[in-house]
C-alpha cells in the first residue's frame, strides 16, 4: 500500500508538472497496485488523455464515473475523449452532464463552444466561449481569440 501511495504521488506531481510521458509509469503502477484509489485510476486516465489515449483514457474514465456518477471532472473528460473520438453526440451529453453539476465548468465550456462550432453553430458556440472567457479570462482568453473569426465576433 505504502508504495502504490508512493507511485501515485510520484506519478501526480508529474502529471501536474505537465510531463505526461514520465508520470506514466508511475501512475500505471500504481493503479495496477490499487486500482480501486480513486486518484490512482483518475491519474493513469488523465495521463493517457494527454497522450493522446482516448481509448484507453475513455475506459478508465468510465470506470471513475460509475463509482463516482457526480464527478464533473470525470464527465468532463469522458466528453473531451469522445469527442476527440468523433463521437460527438455522445460527447454533447456528457459536457452538458459537467455543466449540469458544476456550471463554473470553462474547460467543458470551452469543448460545448468547440463541438457548436464543428456542427456549424456559430450563435451556440459564441455563447460558450464567452462563458468561458467570463470564467477565466487569464487562459481562455487566447482559445477565444484564435475561435472568434470563426463564430463572426468582431
Amino acid at each position: 500500500m505504502l508504495k502504490s501511495r508512493w507511485l501515485g504521488y510520484r506519478g501526480g506531481r508529474l502529471l501536474r508538472a505537465g510531463k505526461y510521458e514520465a508520470a506514466m509509469p508511475f501512475v500505471v503502477k500504481a493503479y495496477e497496485l490499487e486500482p480501486e484509489v480513486y486518484s490512482n485510476a483518475f491519474n493513469m486516465a488523465e495521463c493517457f488523455f494527454h497522450c493522446n489515449n482516448y481509448e484507453e483514457a475513455l475506459k478508465i474514465f468510465l470506470k471513475v464515473e460509475e463509482k463516482n456518477p457526480e464527478n464533473p471532472d470525470a464527465l468532463g473528460y469522458i466528453g473531451a475523449c469522445l469527442l476527440n473520438l468523433g463521437r460527438d453526440d455522445e460527447a454533447d451529453k456528457y459536457l452538458k452532464l459537467a455543466v449540469s453539476l458544476f456550471e463554473k465548468f470553462p474547460e467543458v465550456l470551452y469543448l460545448l463552444g468547440k463541438l457548436a462550432l464543428k456542427r456549424k453553430d456559430t450563435k451556440e458556440a459564441h455563447k460558450y466561449f464567452k462563458m468561458a472567457m467570463e470564467l477565466d479570462p487569464s487562459e481562455l482568453y487566447r482559445l477565444y481569440n484564435k475561435y472568434k473569426s470563426l463564430v463572426g465576433v468582431k
